[in-house]
This record gives C-alpha cells, structure tokens and sequence, in this order.
C-alpha cells in the first residue's frame, strides 16, 4: 500500500483507514504488517482515489489526476464519466496555474458536459455528487468569465465538499 500511495500517508494513517473499511480488517486476528498487505490488496482504487483527493486539497492538481486516472482505466459507464470530470476539473486547474486559460476553460467545459449527460440519464447511484461537481464547474468557468481566480473555490470544493462517501461512487 505504501507503494500504492507514493509516501502519501503513513502506515499509522492507513490503519485508521482500516477501521472504515467495509471488510473491517480490523477484526481479524493477524499481524499488523499482514493487515497493511490485506488492506492493501482490497483498496488498491479507494487509496488512489483518497490520495487524489489530497492531493486536490493540497493544491496540487497535477498528481490529483495521475492518481486519479489509475482506477479510472478500470472504471466503466457513468463512474468513469464521473471521475473523468473530476480529473478533468483537476487538470483545468493545474492549466489555470500555468495560465493556460484556453486550455482550463475547454476542460472545464467538457467536465461539465459529462456531469450533464450523466444527470440526463437519471441512472447515477450518488446524483448529489454530480450535482456538487456541477455547480464547483459552473462556478469555476463564471469565475474565469469574469476573470477571478477560481482556485479558492476548487479548494473550497476539495476540502468541504468532497468527503468519503464520494468514494463509493465507482
């Protein structure tokens, strides 16, 4: 798992980890490194995801993607068109920060169209994530439009919005 997380997160952390994981390694009786392994082969998706979101919240879009898009290669449907949006929400900032404004607004506006299309087929099991992911897009490119920066608000977005449950959505 350490190697899963790039050094993102300290064995102490992956174990508090643990205690919500719906296999509840915690019960089992075998040594700690052995959970570390166990946990390690069950959440191989959820901790790339986890650590994109930190990333995220840290402000550094670039390796929220990179992480994010590992499980997204394995994603079908809708939860890949979901977590496509937030890479795509990620990387416009990270063109944001590079002052590409061509290159922020044309991935924003293409994230936001899949958060449409995917509302339009009324079939997403978690719609209020697509509906916050919606709005942190709409209020990103008007930000843009009006030229403010729109990072505060990504940040915002990452840090109090996004939360565990989001994790389910795949």
């Amino acid at each position: 798992m350490l190697s899963v997380l790039r050094g993102k997160f300290p064995v102490s952390s992956i174990k508090h980890q643990a205690s919500s994981i719906k296999y509840q390694v915690s019960s089992i009786n075998i040594s700690t490194q052995s959970k570390v392994n166990l946990i390690s082969d069950m959440t191989k998706e959820e901790a790339h995801l986890r650590a994109g979101l930190v990333a995220l919240r840290e402000a550094r879009y670039f390796d929220a993607h990179e992480d994010w898009e590992i499980p997204w290669k394995d994603m079908t449907g809708d939860i890949r068109s979901f977590w496509q949006a937030m890479i795509q929400l990620s990387v416009g900032a990270y063109h944001y920060q590079k002052k590409n404004m061509t290159g922020c607004r044309n991935l924003w506006h293409k994230a936001l169209k899949r958060c449409h299309d995917i509302t339009e087929r009324a079939v997403v099991r978690d719609q209020f994530a697509v509906d916050q992911l919606q709005d942190i897009l709409e209020r990103t490119l008007a930000a843009v439009a009006r030229s403010a920066d729109p990072l505060p608000g990504i940040l915002s977005f990452a840090r109090h919005t996004v939360d565990d449950s989001w994790f389910l959505f795949r």
